[in-house]
């Protein structure tokens, strides 16, 4: 069964973007649920 959670991922820093010839960001982020910060970590994007 699937769980019933939504997380909202945010830049912990602005201008984390990579200007290369594919759009690529990566960098800190915080993790919120219903509010609350519940973690930390660290994401890469490409291709968006």
């Amino acid at each position: 069964k699937p769980l019933q959670r939504r997380f909202i991922v945010e830049a912990s820093f602005d201008d984390q973007e990579m200007d290369l010839s594919v759009r690529y960001w990566e960098g800190a982020v915080v993790v919120n649920e219903a509010g609350a910060r519940i973690g930390q970590g660290y994401l890469e994007l490409t291709g968006y």
